[in-house]
């Protein structure tokens, strides 16, 4: 899959049982390339690759802050997490 992409076996969005979106993900040659959470924040993630093997990941957080996340042999690095990143990982509060 090259180029831009949405397609059916991605997941495209998180929905509430009303209905309202969550969160939305759009896709760039089958990886997620943008993330946005109901409130409006978006994150950007843009990868690495040599060959096959992923690298790396950079995640522009919504504030323009980039976290990089390193990878050897398919496994990711431990690198230290500013806590605000967390948040796209998980369901804010304000949306439970």
């Amino acid at each position: 899959m090259d180029g831009p992409s949405n397609d059916s076996y991605l997941l495209t969005a998180v929905l509430d049982g009303d209905w309202k979106v969550l969160l939305k993900n759009n896709f760039f040659n089958a990886r997620v390339s943008e993330q946005t959470l109901a409130e409006g924040r978006t994150y950007k993630f843009k990868y690495q690759s040599m060959e096959t093997e992923l690298i790396e990941t950079t995640v522009t957080l919504p504030e323009k802050e980039k976290e990089i996340f390193s990878f050897h042999n398919g496994n990711p690095d431990r690198p230290k997490i500013n806590s605000e990143f967390c948040i796209a990982w998980t369901i804010p509060s304000s949306l439970k």
